[in-house]
């Protein structure tokens, strides 16, 4: 059947190529192309992304709100058979069917398709489900979306460190970031416990707040995250569980990022690092 399909839609774009498809033609081709980007049919890979279904769609002049309709209809088909159960092997695959056609929704900026993504981010069953729905919010809403991830990250149902790297992604492309945007991610950085998820949000930070690279804010924290992840000397290496490598390893990655953060802000003079106390809440500025 899949190759049916295939060969129907190939034959379909040979045969009217260069010439005006008839309204059930172009509907027809927008669909195969929007089955293929989601991942099921082969077009060529000029023709593999979000915005080309989108501008296809307006050249042949099919609304945006017909793409999204169609594009909900799949993603809520999608979501329905992970709540009906699926083989472990086919999971991962339907989650990126979920994932591709979200990045529609995205692309297309469409803000009516938030109450179903921030939904979906609490109830859906598969963690990887929310995970997308949680970011695909979070890449629409934009400045607007802190309420909803101080909410999400409190529940426990998506990762924190995939809800922070969207957020600070999304925040550095945006001309402008506010006040309480910025507060919430330095009280963020002062706070989080996990090394990993404080290095994305100081990332970010290194980008969108000036005179924190060189801060004495920055300095606190990369202080604390090194003294937090020394290694565990009372343990042996060949007596260690499997987990308990897992945790030495993330602790030596945790070293590697921050640790050279902190020598390098030492070196400035403690009168010339900037303080950012006033988004800063915890963290008091070291002196000399």
């Amino acid at each position: 059947m899949r190759t049916l399909v295939c060969t129907f839609a190939v034959c379909t774009v040979c045969q009217f190529y260069g010439q005006e498809l008839p309204n059930d033609e172009k509907m027809k081709e927008l669909q195969a192309r929007m089955d293929w980007f989601a991942g099921n049919l082969g077009f060529d890979e000029d023709e593999s992304t979000a915005n080309s279904i989108l501008d296809f769609a307006k050249r042949n002049g099919i609304p945006q709100d017909t793409v999204i309709s169609i594009t909900r209809k799949w993603t809520e088909e999608v979501a329905e058979e992970f709540e009906r159960g699926l083989p472990e092997e086919r999971e991962s695959y339907r989650a990126k069917r979920y994932a591709q056609l979200t990045s529609i929704m995205v692309v297309a900026q469409d803000s009516t398709q938030l109450p179903f993504l921030e939904k979906m981010s609490r109830t859906s069953s598969n963690r990887e489900v929310r995970n997308i729905s949680a970011g695909s919010y979070i890449w629409i809403a934009g400045t607007n979306a802190l309420p909803f991830i101080r909410k999400t990250i409190e529940n426990n149902k998506v990762d924190r460190s995939r809800i922070f790297r969207e957020f600070v992604q999304k925040l550095g492309s945006s001309p402008a970031v506010d006040d309480e945007n910025l507060a919430f991610l330095c009280e963020a950085v002062e706070k989080e416990s996990d090394a990993y998820t404080a290095r994305l949000i100081d990332e970010g930070l290194c980008k969108i707040l000036q005179g924190y690279s060189d801060s004495a804010q920055r300095l606190a924290v990369a202080e604390r995250l090194v003294r937090q992840n020394e290694p565990d000397k009372s343990k042996v290496e060949s007596r260690m569980t499997r987990d308990e490598r897992l945790a030495e390893i993330a602790k030596g990655n945790a070293r590697t990022y921050w640790k050279p953060i902190k020598e390098n802000v030492e070196k400035i003079p403690a009168d010339k690092r900037t303080d950012l106390g006033k988004w800063f809440k915890f963290t008091e500025p070291k002196t000399e």
